[in-house]
Order: C-alpha cells, then structure tokens, then sequence
C-alpha cells in the first residue's frame, strides 16, 4: 500500500513548497475569517470584529493543522517545539522597536484593535515562517549553508506581500516603504524562529507591534493600512532603524551560530531513522538552553 502519511514523504522544490504551505495556511485564514459573511450583524463595524476573530482563528488553526500532519512517532523530541528562553532573548531588539510608538497612541484600546492585531500577529507569523521556514529547513536536510537563504527568501515574500495593500487603498509609494520595512522585520523574526526553533515570541512581538501601532486614531479608521506617508527625516530614520532590525536578525544567523542552529533543527525535526549516530551530536542539547546559548547572542 502507498505511504499516505504525509510527514513520510519526500521534500519537493524547498521555495515551491514553501510557497504552497503559506497558500494552505492563507486559504485556512481567510476560510475562517469569510465564516464573518453568513453572519449578520447589526453593523459593519460589528462583523468587521467577526472576520478580525475569526482570521486569528483561522492562523492558530492553520498552525495547529501543520504541527498535527508532521507529528509522528518517528520524531524526536517534537513536543519541546524549541526554546522558549531563547526566542525571548533573541526578540528583544523586535520588543524594543515595538515600545517607541508608545508615544504617539492617541486613542485607548478596542476590541478591534486588538482582533487585528491578534489576525495580524498569528496568522502572518504562521504563514509566513512557522509554516515555510520549518518546511525548507527539512527540505533541505537542515544544510548550515541554506539557513541564511531560507531566512532571507522567506523575509522578502513576507515584504513583498505587503503590495497587496495598494488593493485595500494604500499609495504605491506607500506600499513599496511597507515592502523594505517587512522585508526587514521579516529577516530578524525569521532569524528569532529558525535560531530558537520557537515562533511563539515573534507572534508576540508581531502582535505587539501592530496592537501599538493601531492605537493610533488614524490607524484604526483606515483598518491599519496606511494611505499616505510623508518622505521626512521620521521617514528615514524608521527606514534606518529597520535595517538595523535585519542586521540584527542575520547576526543571530552568523556562521559561528549555524551549527548551533541546525543541530536544534535535527533534534526537534528530524525523523529518527535520519538523525545522526550517537555521539555526533547531543540530542537533550536545545533543551539545556541556560547553557547552549554560550552566553553570547
């Protein structure tokens, strides 16, 4: 009989079938959040709450299906789903970037706001690195060569998703700024999940960001999506900041650290019958993080 399991089959085209885990998880999100449709509301802002909930559903029900497809007896040590210590060190500079549009929130918390940031930070963290990252790093057998590819091809589909925003009312100038700006985000949280093998702390940082950026009165009218944009010396500096952001991220990737990284990949993805002879590498080594992270970053 053929082998339905489909943890059990071979790895196609890495990029290809990246892709086609986001298109999976993006017809799950935006299955869930078109539930919103059959509901009638008293008002449109009402059921806009209704596709905001259910888009975030949808993003932990696309992360739920993918971890159920690949779990299998035939991992090892899946369940520790990588460190939880170490993503939460390693975001700290998303964390801190997040905290300076503290200053210019102008109107208080709302159940929006908060849906679509919590739509934002789950569903787009599952699509685009939950999801593809784990996929290519097992594609490609867990490669320290690949890692920085596999960090900056998912951070720039991540980027250039953002075009689509010009369907929602964005500018083009706009767009192409959201492009670079999540080009680069997208390289330091990619670099968070493939280093600590934990996507929990982006999806926090991503959330952060957005439910501080949405406390903005501007933003919440326009549903988040920016309509214009002033090219001034703000413009530059959050462009300078962004960069930073990825040097950052691919830092956290260095050659020095990409033995490191594909080792924690093996123990938590790897099938047994593919896992190295014993002694090559210690398999309970991303678990005892206190000490691995070698007290440098």
């Amino acid at each position: 009989m053929p082998n339905t399991n489909l943890a059990n089959r071979k790895f196609r085209h890495p990029i290809l079938g990246a892709l086609g885990w986001f298109l999976i998880a993006y017809l799950l999100v935006n299955f869930c959040a078109m539930g919103a449709l059959i509901i009638e509301p008293e008002n449109e802002a009402r059921q806009m709450l209704w596709v905001y909930g259910l888009g975030a559903f949808g993003g932990v029900y696309s992360l739920f299906f993918f971890y159920m497809i690949y779990r299998s007896e035939k991992l090892q040590n899946f369940a520790t789903c990588g460190s939880f210590r170490l993503g939460a060190l390693l975001i700290i500079p998303g964390l801190l970037y997040a905290m300076t549009g503290i200053p210019v929130i102008t109107t208080a918390p709302t159940l929006q706001s908060t849906l679509l940031s919590l739509n934002a930070g789950v569903a787009e963290e599952v699509m685009f690195r939950a999801l593809p990252i784990a996929y290519m790093m097992r594609a490609y057998k867990f490669e320290e060569k690949k890692i920085p590819l596999v960090v900056i091809t998912t951070g720039a589909f991540f980027g250039l998703f953002h075009m689509t925003n010009m369907f929602a009312g964005a500018s083009f100038a706009v767009s192409v700024y959201q492009v670079i700006y999540c080009i680069a985000i997208g390289i330091l949280f990619g670099a968070v999940y493939i280093r600590s093998g934990n996507i929990i702390w982006c999806i926090i940082s991503h959330f952060t960001q957005d439910f501080i950026a949405m406390l903005n009165e501007e933003a919440v009218q326009s549903d988040g999506i920016m309509n214009d944009i002033a090219f001034d010396l703000e413009f530059l500096i959050s462009l300078s900041v962004a960069a930073v952001l990825a040097v950052i991220g691919l830092i956290y990737i260095r050659k020095s650290k990409r033995g490191e990284i594909s080792k924690r990949w093996k123990t938590i993805w790897a099938y047994k019958e593919n896992m190295p002879e014993a002694g090559d590498f210690d398999a309970a080594e991303p678990a005892a993080e206190s000490s691995a992270i070698s007290h440098t970053i």
